[in-house]
């Protein structure tokens, strides 16, 4: 029975990935968008200095985006994100202060009683004003500086001090927190948090002046902005503003002083800015204290989320929030396929924040038809579930409460008229959390169907499935955009983006957009999206690492200002990668690598592959720090394995492919690496196993296992069978570049292979398979394909980054789709190449490892969009020139009297045009369409008339 986990993907054994800017970015981009604090941690560093010394949000870069400000769209509300979150958090207090005020006189208040503005008096030393009145009165100002960090209590405890004596209000005493309500909050599930959500918001608004309940609300959004865990749809900007309003007014009302609940949240709001060089001390601190079971649990859960260390879980003593957290960060540290396989071994099917979990670590093909492929249904049904907690109902139609998605988070004040009560988890914030998580399930969806999987029927039913109950969210632009789209299509996709962003910048995060213009200047370069920087500029909020994103053309921190956020931020690993290439270039050692990452060395196997690869070119050394690797990750076998193949080690080689076998639990990639360990136990007399192998390989269905099969079978002339395999990768992943090698391989054994292969060709190479040498190579190269990343070639003086193939085995190509079917030709695993490396063109033969991979990447040295350009203006100047030679044309024949027919008709054979489109223009004339039928009558809907 043939196991339908396939892929046809580039496996890890392409090539080592040696930049230290590459290495992590397709797994810990996504690890850090899930949280900002993905990875920062402790440092002994004191708050002080940290507030003493100017980051990135202060640098002259983002004063160069300031000046743009005549481009700004003026739908915007804000001038930039920063302003965005100052208003949003001081108009949080004044509005909660305002209902304090007026909720029990006759003169209710409601949202439209208060009239707030934010302005930003100097960006560049963070000065802003506020201006308010209630109910018609004359305004009031409060100026002031951020300290700090943007979302620092100590920002807002001020304005609600002075809003306090301007109403006269008196503080209550702080009433006493229930004593289950730290372990309902760390209960890590939604039922808990709703219940506790109630009762807090109806004490809040019946008693708005309680320290201890603004502290309880603070930390009831703190748990629950634990939970998101959606990729680059995670966004916690508002759950902080929202925190931060609670925790200065606690303070105002409070002289200053938080109960441990608050000391919690404050550390909470702290880490979740990305501040965990401050936070975990404070943490460490607090865990000194007399705090109970379940405090000192929530400040573990703390501690592994800012730090990314697993290892501080104790399982015995845990609460659910510590575990989810600890979940969440061994399932970004480790191998994807233990991290499954412990968490079904304990908790059976896996519930939705565990597929959540799965999914923000590592992606396999394996583990995909698990996680991915299943959980857009998962999180329709827990978006469901919620609605009916939430509302007290019993609904099960999913597609009717679509709309009830299309919200954004509140305020906590949120009634439109009237008294209303202060609600500290609304329900748009929760559908806003919904609509986040099921943006990322499609897209994780559609990238699984579409490049893991690679069946892309599947991949365009995601896609269509998802514009037809999705379209109408406001965040869908960021979803659509991902899609695999052409032409129009993608035009207008990006158009929707871009008309998001200028009306509501704030759905977007620095990720999500700069991952939008990047793909819109390389696939759609005509296209116009507004540029992002116009928005985060500052590229972060002030104080923190919050997004750090080096996509940010205004974010590009020098060595010093690195340093000083890494201090801020330790654990964050795309600080520490800009940090270490700051400091030691594009290719840093082991040493070095240790030196930026610190602790993370110890338990983050992304980071211990690092550090082997380190000594990439030091082969002894790279072979035993590799092979440690192995042992914490067993899929890291196929790297080290392929390495020694291409180093001459072939027994070196044989082991670790052996050990693949035996340890690695994936089996698609296992069937992916098969080929080179079928040839050798078959030269080394291992003749069975080497069968066994290769008939596992194509049971589990890859394309590359289905490849590896079909090449046993063809050195045992078996092409009958061989065929069939490479039928079957072509039916299966709509990719016939592997069966168009094969039968040009075999051309002269079977005239039909002949005639099919030069049909097949003739479709990848529109001008035919050129042959070239070496003598044929004389200018720089205007076509082939550029090596991205060198790989097991790294000291290779020809096959380096940036070099050109010009030919594979003695085929010219200019695009993945040719190089892939060059490659191919090749009956043993080597390639010939001619390669320029910068100064002149070289001929070189390489070993291959595994289905004629050549353990390198690269992409065309002209792009696709490029070429798609130049095809355009070269048709419309075809059609120019052609439009003006019959202009010209027509004004000679007009000399002669001729009838309007015989013009049209002459025009026609002096162009070369069809006499079919002639004969048809003059039918549409009489009334005819161009197959004799009577032309419809317009006025009335018909069957379509086909158009030439």
């Amino acid at each position: 029975m043939k196991r339908i986990l396939s892929s046809n993907v580039y496996s890890t054994s392409a090539g080592l990935k040696l930049s230290a800017c590459s290495v992590l970015a397709s797994v810990l981009v996504i690890g850090i968008a899930v949280s900002p604090a993905r990875s920062i941690g402790l440092d002994d560093s004191s708050k002080d200095a940290h507030a003493a010394k100017p980051l990135v949000a202060q640098t002259s870069a983002s004063t160069v985006i300031s000046e743009q400000a005549s481009v700004r769209p003026k739908e915007w509300k804000f001038q930039n994100e920063q302003e965005w979150i100052v208003d949003s958090t001081g108009h949080d207090v004044a509005e909660m202060l305002g209902y304090a005020k007026y909720w029990k006189s006759d003169s209710k208040f409601a949202v439209k009683d208060l009239d707030f503005k934010t302005t930003t008096v100097d960006l560049g030393s963070n000065a802003y004003s506020f201006t308010y009145s209630f109910k018609g009165e004359p305004t009031t100002d409060y100026k002031f500086s951020l300290q700090d960090y943007a979302w620092s209590p100590k920002n807002y405890e001020p304005l609600a001090k002075q809003l306090i004596e301007k109403f006269k209000l008196t503080a209550t005493a702080p009433s006493a927190v229930p004593d289950d309500f730290m372990k309902n909050v760390a209960q890590a599930s939604f039922e808990s948090l709703f219940k506790e959500n109630v009762r807090v918001s109806e004490a809040l608004s019946q008693n708005p002046l309680d320290p201890s309940l603004h502290e309880q609300a603070a930390m009831l959004q703190a748990a629950f902005s634990m939970l998101e865990n959606c990729g680059l749809f995670s966004d916690t900007r508002a759950p902080l503003s929202r925190m931060s309003a609670h925790l200065a007014i606690a303070k105002a009302l409070n002289e200053d002083r938080l109960s441990s609940v608050g000391q919690i949240a404050n550390i909470a709001l702290e880490s979740m800015s990305c501040r965990d060089g401050i936070a975990v001390p404070m943490i460490e601190a607090a865990e000194k204290q007399q705090f109970t079971p379940v405090e000192k649990s929530i400040l573990r859960a703390l501690k592994i989320r800012g730090t990314a260390n697993w290892r501080y879980y104790i399982e015995a003593e845990s609460t659910p929030l510590e575990e989810n957290q600890y979940g969440m960060r061994f399932s970004q540290t480790r191998p994807i396929e233990e991290t499954m396989n412990k968490l079904m071994k304990k908790h059976g099917s896996l519930p939705i924040q565990w597929m959540r979990i799965l999914n923000s670590g590592r992606k396999s093909v394996q583990t995909g038809h698990v996680i991915q492929a299943g959980i857009v249904s998962a999180e329709l049904r827990d978006f469901v579930k919620s609605y009916n907690a939430f509302k007290g109902t019993t609904r099960d139609d999913v597609q009717n409460l679509v709309p009830e998605l299309n919200q954004e988070s509140t305020r906590c004040f949120i009634g439109d008229s009237g008294a209303q009560p202060l609600t500290v988890l609304s329900w748009a914030d929760v559908a806003a959390f919904h609509s986040r998580h099921i943006a990322e399930a499609l897209c994780c969806e559609y990238m699984f169907n579409a490049r893991m999987y690679g069946v892309e029927q599947l991949a365009k039913q995601t896609a269509e499935r998802a514009k037809s109950l999705f379209s109408s969210l406001n965040i869908f632009p960021l979803v659509a955009v991902r899609f695999n789209m052409e032409g129009a299509e993608r035009d207008k996709a990006l158009a929707n983006f871009n008309s998001m962003v200028v009306n509501h910048p704030e759905l977007a995060t620095s990720y999500n957009w700069t991952t939008v213009t990047t793909t819109a200047e390389r696939l759609a370069p005509q296209s116009s999206i507004l540029p992002p920087e116009l928005w985060f500029n500052p590229p972060m909020p002030m104080g923190t690492v919050f997004y750090y994103c080096p996509g940010l053309k205004n974010n590009k921190p020098d060595l010093a200002q690195l340093t000083e956020l890494k201090k801020l931020s330790p654990y964050m690993p795309m600080i520490a990668m800009d940090w270490l290439e700051k400091k030691y270039g594009k290719e840093p050692t082991s040493d070095q690598i240790r030196e930026a990452f610190g602790p993370m060395a110890e338990f983050d196997t992304h980071v211990m592959e690092m550090i082997a690869n380190g000594e990439v070119k030091n082969p002894d050394k790279y072979i035993e720090l590799a092979e440690k690797v192995a042992e914490e990750d067993p899929g890291h076998y196929v790297e080290l394995g392929a390495y020694c193949v291409v180093h001459d080690r072939p027994e070196q080689a044989a082991k670790f492919f052996e050990k693949m076998v035996s340890k690695d639990q994936d089996d698609v990639r296992i069937s992916n690496s098969s080929d080179w360990l079928i040839r050798y136990r078959e030269e080394h007399g291992a003749k069975e196993k080497a069968k066994e192998l290769a008939d596992f390989s194509a049971e589990v269905y890859s394309a590359r296992g289905l490849q590896a099969q079909a090449r046993y079978f063809e050195r045992h002339g078996d092409l009958k069978a061989a065929e069939q395999n490479y039928r079957q990768i072509a039916e299966r992943y709509n990719s016939d570049e592997l069966l168009c090698a094969f039968l040009l391989r075999y051309k002269d054994k079977n005239p039909v292979y002949a005639t099919e292969g030069a049909q097949l060709a003739k479709k990848h190479f529109p001008n035919g398979m050129k042959q070239l040498m070496l003598a044929d190579c004389k200018t720089k190269p205007a076509f082939g394909m550029k090596v991205t990343n060198a790989g097991f070639f790294v000291d290779d003086p020809v096959m380096k980054k940036d070099s050109v193939i010009v030919a594979i085995n003695g085929y010219a190509v200019e695009n993945k789709a040719q190089a892939d079917v060059a490659r191919n030709m090749a009956k043993e695993p080597v390639a010939s190449m001619i390669v320029w490396d910068g100064d002149a063109y070289k001929e070189v033969k390489r070993k291959t490892v595994n289905n004629n991979m050549l353990g390198i990447t690269y992409e065309p040295l002209v792009s696709e969009s490029a070429i798609e350009k130049a095809n355009r203006q070269k048709a419309t100047q075809t059609l120019t020139d052609l439009k003006d030679n019959m202009m010209k044309q027509a004004a000679e024949l007009q000399k002669q009297n001729l009838p309007p027919e015989e013009m049209l008709k002459r025009l026609f054979q002096q162009n070369n045009i069809p006499s079919s489109m002639y004969q048809n223009l003059l039918q549409q004339k009489t009334g005819k369409s161009a197959e004799g039928t009577k032309a419809p009558n317009q006025s009335k809907p018909s069957t379509p008339v086909k158009k030439r």
